[in-house]
């Protein structure tokens, strides 16, 4: 009798069958990696992930300056129409205080899929109990990791090869394929919560939209909210 060799649970092959099992087959590869992810592995594919990301923001830094964005050819609709609006003296405390945090939205972008990562399965774990389906947290996050490397990591690269110039043509098609690459991270998400947590299709929508909206959108509406009230108090302490 022939026997055919499986690989162990936590062989480098074993690994990287996972990843690509999850482009292939989402369905069949979700469950394995519920079961065999391994959280060193789905790290260093956070940290290729970062990697990437740190590529594209280094090459985004040395192409374009805060100078450029806000009074360069480069600039957006919105940008000329908040200059119109503020004026010279007002656009000028903007562009200074965009110039401060510059460096650290150069950072936070570089570690991105770390922050994208952790606050995608905590986010989904809270709702998760949020919803009375509660489950320990490790598995879930070490199969996160997986499907947000897997998601990061072309998106980076396309953001590498497309969206130098945030205006021509060409960027259209980054920015296309990076949402695509959201909307697939979404759907992987989405067969995790049905499989890890045991709930309905039904239900598992509901955690994913109130993961998304309670830990997502509301904290990022907060941010603009603050944002635009620090701009705001900073112009008119200038102008005072």
């Amino acid at each position: 009798m022939t026997t055919v060799a499986v690989p162990a649970r936590n062989s480098l092959r074993r690994q990287l069958s996972l990843f690509s099992s999850l482009v292939y087959r989402p369905n069949v590869a979700v469950p394995a990696v519920l079961a065999d992810g391994n959280l060193a592995v789905g790290f260093a594919a956070i940290a290729v992930a970062c990697a990437v990301a740190a590529a594209g923001t280094t090459r985004f830094a040395s192409v374009l300056s805060v100078s450029d964005l806000i009074y360069g050819p480069q600039r957006t609709p919105l940008v000329t129409f908040l200059l119109d609006t503020l004026g010279t003296a007002r656009a000028a405390v903007v562009v200074y205080l965009v110039e401060q945090a510059w460096s650290a939205v150069l950072v936070i972008t570089a570690i991105g899929p770390v922050l994208a990562w952790l606050l995608g399965a905590s986010a989904v774990h809270a709702a998760a109990r949020i919803s009375s389906a509660g489950r320990p947290f490790r598995r879930f996050g070490v199969f996160a990791a997986y499907a947000t490397a897997l998601a990061l990591i072309p998106s980076g690269l396309s953001t590498f090869v497309f969206e130098i110039d945030p205006l021509s043509p060409v960027a259209f098609i980054g920015r296309v394929i990076t949402f695509g690459l959201v909307l697939w991270l979404g759907a992987l998400y989405y067969r995790g919560i049905r499989v890890y947590y045991g709930v309905p299709p039904t239900r598992a929508v509901t955690i994913l939209i109130v993961a998304v909206t309670l830990f997502y959108l509301v904290p990022a509406m907060l941010i603009a909210a603050a944002v635009i009230a620090i701009i705001t108090a900073a112009i008119l302490l200038q102008l005072a």
